[in-house]
């Protein structure tokens, strides 16, 4: 059930993050063309790509990338242990990540709500707001926090085989000793 939730929040989140990533190309497509065409660029949209909408493509689909197991992996010295050491490494790296994801969140929440309590902006020619993107780096890794912790709790029963399903982690993805 809470899976199931968390996996339709990421759908939603990466669907929102593919518009970014699309809205991305278009205004800076925009810009360029009317930097070199009419030699009058957008000045805005800089602060607005690199403030706003690239915070919203990798914080809005870092949960979901995870669950995929998609994510960045140095595995120079994991691939010469065998599957039930790499267990055991993957929830000793799953119970040191959820502490620091879970602080980054927290940390994320107070900076974003402080910021919009006092209403700051960013100084420049566009008083942008600066609360969204610690928001939105809350928001994300939250999301993460949570795939972390059920990952964490497909790993519980026993740490020689993965979950009771035979699947090694939270993307369903079967073990070797599933199969």
């Amino acid at each position: 059930m809470i899976e199931k939730s968390i996996r339709a929040i990421e759908r939603v989140f990466a669907t929102l993050a593919g518009f970014a990533l699309l809205g991305i190309m278009g205004v800076v497509c925009i810009d360029v063309m009317m930097r070199y065409a009419f030699n009058a660029p957008l000045g805005w949209v800089y602060d607005l790509v690199s403030l706003y909408v690239l915070a919203t493509v990798f914080y809005l689909s870092v949960s979901r990338t995870f669950a995929a197991d998609e994510h960045v992996r140095i595995d120079v010295l994991v691939r010469r242990f065998g599957p039930r050491a790499v267990r055991w490494l993957e929830r000793i790296h799953l119970s040191c990540a959820l502490p620091v994801f879970v602080a980054i969140a927290w940390l994320a929440v107070q900076e974003a709500v402080s910021a919009y309590a006092q209403d700051m902006v960013l100084s420049g020619p566009i008083p942008w707001p600066s609360w969204p993107t610690p928001a939105l780096v809350a928001i994300g890794t939250t999301m993460l926090a949570l795939r972390l912790l059920l990952a964490l709790g497909h790993r519980r029963g026993d740490p020689g085989r993965g979950d009771a399903s035979g699947r090694d982690d939270a993307s369903g993805r079967a073990s070797a000793s599933g199969r």
